[in-house]
């Protein structure tokens, strides 16, 4: 199976600093991979890499097998969907509205076509936000606009999707909400690549796990082995112990969900 989305020895320099160093990887449709690591690390950078917002240094990234700084912002747009961590709106639209940005490769707002409207109403479904799809977005709270924001990424019903930390401002119940939805999208053949902290609910959820330290790539496996104690250990600083309860059981669960 061809890859969607790979990165071959990719750099990304800050001045004379590096970012990202020599990360290479491929991505194939049904994968949920989750990319996690300390505050820092690159996680972010790597996802602005792989969408083409962060120029590489050196190396490569392909889309689809078409280098993605050759492909255009509308091109990218059909090919993938992109999520970032910082998702400010500053003017009073509805969330309704919000969600349509997602059709823009397809045509302007003003004219969405049957599809563009049945594409808005799956992705409002899935993303759990129907209750309020016609309420002002700045009057919402932040997980309310986070849910939207991702039915945003949804509405583009693009073979892949990039997320920036798409469960941080979610409580538990939309975590998990947010995570099954992301898991069923990859199910159904999409390509899901989202950073996050929430190492527990990465491991129930996730396929694959890339682990990255200090801008490095040092673990690309399945959940329960690229969050090795050893790696858990090297990575974030912590051990095995540390992330017991009070009663001995384990905060991480190791566990695949289901």
């Amino acid at each position: 199976m061809t890859d969607l989305l790979s990165l071959s020895k990719a750099n990304v320099t800050r001045g004379t600093a590096p970012i990202l160093s020599d990360v290479s990887f491929g991505a194939r449709a049904g994968e949920f991979i989750g990319v996690v690591g300390p505050n820092g690390a690159g996680k972010s950078t790597l996802l602005r890499a792989l969408v083409g917002l962060e120029p590489l240094a050196g190396g490569s990234c392909l889309i689809e097998n078409a280098p993605v700084s050759a492909l255009s912002p509308r091109e990218r747009a059909i090919r993938l969907s992109y999520l970032p961590q910082l998702r400010e709106v500053a003017w009073d639209m509805t969330a309704e509205a919000v969600v349509a940005l997602g059709r823009f490769a397809y045509g302007a707002a003003h004219r969405l076509s049957p599809e563009d409207g049945a594409a808005i109403d799956r992705a409002i479904a899935a993303a759990g936000a129907d209750a309020f799809r016609t309420r002002i977005v700045t009057s919402l709270s932040g997980g309310e606009q986070a849910r939207i924001h991702l039915a945003r990424a949804f509405a583009g019903a693009t073979p892949i999707l990039i997320a920036d930390e798409p469960i941080s401002a979610l409580d538990p119940r939309g975590q998990l909400a947010i995570m099954t939805a992301l898991k069923s999208r990859a199910e159904e053949g999409g390509l899901v690549v989202a950073t996050l902290h929430e190492l527990d609910l990465a491991v129930r959820f996730c396929t694959r796990m890339l682990v990255i330290s200090e801008g490095r790539l040092v673990a690309d496996a399945a959940p329960e082995e690229a969050l090795s104690p050893a790696t858990i250990q090297s990575v974030f600083g912590v051990s095995a112990s540390e992330l017991r309860g009070e009663n001995g059981e384990r905060a991480l669960s190791l566990r695949p969900l289901g």
